[in-house]
């Protein structure tokens, strides 16, 4: 095993300095705004003067250019390296951020998403840009993961149990944010940081505007199946079951996501870019088989789905 990879699987997260060079950060810049820009209707200028501006999912699978620099940056020996070069590419979204975030988790299961931040800008104390995390949060069913979790405040109105998902830390306690033992990551333009998206993390402040792609992958069947599983209620799935229960059980969660940016299995475009170091990470599948898993195995339960994908297991 890896220095990286030990480092990773202890910790969390792992940035890899000058991954790609600095002159592409214009162009990226300047491609990330056209389609941001195309996806809303909107002008650059009207855009950026939101308060929020909405994230554009899928957005790397909407420009050739974007893929382009995906499979020719190092980004992808480096998924090889930490969740197995079997790893299934998930999707990607293009996200504006203009102001700071409380600590939180991505997700929370017995299962490995590994989340590739690019920033198309230094990200320091001095611009508040900095990616805050407290390492050894994320391992599932650990102790110190779970002290962790009982320090979250869950979402209003989002109905999960707090043993759970995701959340911010309750500043209502006797510790203050600024208290909370975590490590702050100065990150390059250049820079990629890859952290397991059930990692505590944050970004503390945010003195100007930051343009982050967003690239995320499911552990392969190899590293899946090496290690034992936590949770029991679902042991019986295969590998492929359990990517397609997966994205059922998350669109149902967040339905409005269809909605708003089409059918299940929304990544399915990438068949049209011949790219075969992408392509290997894509499993795609058809709509019967959806259908099956979602009968069978989610029942057509939104509670079931919330069960397979947030519910931590019973004590044993």
């Amino acid at each position: 095993m890896s220095s990286l990879r030990r480092f990773f699987d202890t910790f969390g997260y792992v940035v890899v300095r000058n991954v790609f060079d600095k002159s592409l950060i214009p162009g990226l810049i300047d491609t990330y705004d056209e389609v941001v820009t195309k996806h809303f209707g909107m002008s650059k200028e009207e855009f950026y003067a939101q308060p929020t501006p909405a994230p554009v999912i899928s957005g790397v699978e909407k420009s050739q250019t974007l893929l382009s620099f995906l499979q020719d940056s190092r980004i992808l020996p480096v998924v090889d390296e930490l969740i197995g070069d079997d790893a299934v590419y998930w999707g990607s979204e293009l996200s504006t951020f203009k102001s700071p975030s409380q600590f939180h988790r991505n997700n929370l299961g017995d299962y490995r998403f590994l989340k590739v931040g690019v920033y198309l800008q230094d990200t320091t104390a001095e611009d508040g840009g900095q990616f805050s995390c407290i390492p050894g949060s994320h391992i599932y069913g650990d102790t110190f993961s779970n002290f962790c979790s009982t320090g979250l405040r869950w979402p209003k109105g989002a109905g999960y149990e707090e043993d759970t998902f995701r959340g911010e830390f309750d500043f209502n306690r006797p510790v203050e944010g600024n208290q909370i033992p975590a490590v702050n990551i100065d990150l390059a333009a250049g820079d990629i940081i890859f952290f397991d998206q059930r990692l505590v993390h944050r970004v503390p402040a945010s003195n100007r505007l930051r343009r982050l792609i967003s690239i995320v992958f499911f552990e392969g069947e190899k590293a899946f199946n090496a290690r034992p599983r936590a949770n029991r209620e679902f042991f019986g799935l295969t590998y492929s079951e359990t990517l397609v229960a997966m994205k059922i059980a998350l669109y149902l969660i967040d339905a409005y996501l269809s909605d708003r940016y089409g059918p299940l299995n929304y990544v399915e475009n990438l068949h049209e870019f011949q790219i075969d170091k992408l392509r290997k990470y894509l499993i795609t599948h058809t709509g019967e088989q959806f259908k099956d898993v979602k009968d069978n195995v989610l029942g057509n339960s939104y509670d079931v789905a919330c069960r397979y994908v947030f519910k931590a297991p019973s004590p044993r």
